[in-house]
């Protein structure tokens, strides 16, 4: 029995060696293909490069398009009111927060436009929640969309949670179909904040105003219920840039014109590292590399000839002239018959000195067939004399 259990704990084992090298030769096969698919990699042509960039080009100025109609204008600080209200057209704003005495020359400007008017009730708080009232109400004749409302600094520096609680739900009551917004002075605590937000949302506020300082994208956790996070007073790019990418609800700027320029330039300039086909260049060695090159090139081995065993030079075959038929007397031309008489001999003329030529197949095959044309007309003039004998003799 014991045996038994030795040699299943021995199987497990051995297994369980078996799967961590299966699982460690699959990760190696992995890492192996990431590697080959780096090293090929995946090359579009320059044209295909340029409509790619173009592309991203696009999306970015979407994005940014994206980016700023979520932002809102403020006539809090400036006089220029028919400039912000264009600017806020053009850009696609949401809102345009303005205090009550701007509130009807900001409208005019705005007709026919989706962008919203904010108006800031009780000036900076300290105002009662019957004038508070009376505010909101004037602000809804005049066709405002949204209603800021600041908590009371009082009420807060003494503690007074459960009054600032009871005067929120009356204002937000009689602002109806409105969108309630609150907002409280970044300079008191951030435990004062957060106990501030968490209010905001359980009373059904839209949304919790606050000024920029380090940090305040972290107030967005304490609320619930669809109440989001205002930013306002926000004054350099970067910043804007880093609370949009916060994910805030919106961004209340009096610059956001400046913004949206430098961020249209910055994505112009944009240039996406793109792997294009190459046309294939030969390149030449510089001089250095090419004579290291030339001294490691191995030359054959030269054997010297030895005394004792004299090399003999190779024949090559030669092809044999080709022999012609031996030709018949009669086939000969201008041979000389017996009763014909014999002319003088005419002057010999010298031929002309030709340039000696190379001997070819053709001029062996001339010299061998004069060879044939001599030895004939030796034998012929051997045979004459004889041809007077025999049965011949008797004609004489």
């Amino acid at each position: 029995m014991e045996k038994q259990i030795e040699n299943k704990t021995v199987l497990t084992k051995d297994s369980g060696n078996i799967a961590a090298m299966d699982g460690r030769g699959a990760n190696e096969h992995s890492v192996n293909e990431q590697s080959a698919n780096k090293i090929k990699g995946v090359y579009i042509s320059a044209k295909d490069a340029e409509e790619y960039r173009s592309f991203k080009k696009q999306k970015r100025l979407e994005e940014i398009t994206t980016a700023i109609s979520r932002s809102g204008a403020t006539l809090m600080g400036n006089d220029n009111i028919q400039l912000v209200c264009e600017r806020a057209k053009r850009l696609l704003q949401v809102s345009v927060k303005t205090p009550p005495s701007k509130l009807l020359r900001a409208r005019k400007h705005l007709v026919g436009s989706k962008v919203k008017l904010d108006c800031v009730i009780g000036g900076a708080g300290e105002t009662t929640t019957e004038i508070k009232l009376y505010e909101i109400r004037l602000a809804k004749r005049r066709r405002a969309s949204e209603l800021t409302v600041p908590v009371t600094p009082s009420l807060l520096a003494n503690c007074r949670y459960a009054e600032i609680r009871k005067e929120l739900r009356r204002l937000k009551g009689a602002a109806g179909r409105a969108a309630l917004k609150v907002w409280v002075d970044k300079s008191l605590p951030f435990n004062v904040l957060s106990r501030i937000a968490r209010m905001s949302s359980e009373i059904g506020a839209k949304y919790f105003c606050v000024d920029y300082f380090n940090g305040c994208e972290k107030l967005r956790f304490d609320l619930t219920g669809g109440c989001q996070l205002e930013i306002s007073g926000v004054e350099e790019f970067t910043v804007f840039r880093k609370m949009t990418e916060a994910g805030m609800g919106r961004i209340v700027t009096d610059r956001v014109w400046e913004f949206y320029s430098e961020w249209v330039k910055e994505a112009e300039k944009i240039e996406i590292a793109l792997p294009t086909i190459q046309p294939e260049r030969k390149t030449k060695l510089p001089v250095s590399q090419m004579e290291t090159s030339a001294e490691n090139k191995t030359p054959t081995p030269h054997i010297p000839n030895s005394p004792q065993t004299p090399t003999t030079p190779t024949q090559t075959p030669t092809q044999e002239p080709t022999r012609m038929p031996t030709p018949s007397p009669q086939d000969i031309p201008n041979q000389p018959s017996v009763d014909e008489p014999i002319l003088p001999a005419m002057p010999v003329q010298e031929p002309a000195i030709r340039p000696p030529q190379t001997l070819t197949a053709k001029s062996e095959a001339q010299k061998a067939l004069q060879e044939v044309l001599s030895e004939t007309e030796r034998q012929e003039g051997a045979r004459t004399p004889n041809r007077l004998e025999g049965s011949d003799l008797k004609f004489i």
